[in-house]
């Protein structure tokens, strides 16, 4: 069997040579997650350490950390959010603070706001 690195037989990918820099550095980079997690979402901790919300998630669930945070609080998280709720359209707040579409709408119904009026387009 030969490493799917460096192509030579003898070893596999997790002791080649090839691979120890990036094993060093992902370690950090997952003491560094560990510290930040629960602390704030999973999709924050994955935006600021450019990995996958999905691998942070595993990694929390692993680790056995639970969500300490607010999540049905989104003003914590998004100061001034709920004041464009009903105001701005839906698609317009989400692309603004990095959310869906669908979970501003959810929040704009939960607490019962009515979406805002279609903008008329102007003749000029």
């Amino acid at each position: 069997m030969s490493c799917s690195l460096c192509k030579r037989r003898g070893h596999n990918k997790a002791t080649c040579a090839r691979n120890t820099e990036k094993i060093a550095s992902d370690g950090d980079k997952h003491k560094a997650i560990r510290s930040a997690l629960g602390t704030k979402p999973d999709t924050e901790i994955a935006r600021d350490f450019g990995v996958s919300r999905q691998w942070v998630f595993r990694l929390r669930q692993r680790w056995k950390i639970p969500l300490s945070f607010d999540a049905s609080n989104p003003e914590r998280y998004h100061p001034g959010i709920m004041a464009r709720l009903g105001v701005d359209p839906d698609a317009e707040v989400a692309r603004d603070y990095g959310i869906s579409p669908q979970r501003i709408a959810h929040l704009r119904q939960e607490r019962k706001i009515p979406a805002p009026p279609k903008k008329q387009k102007s003749e000029t």
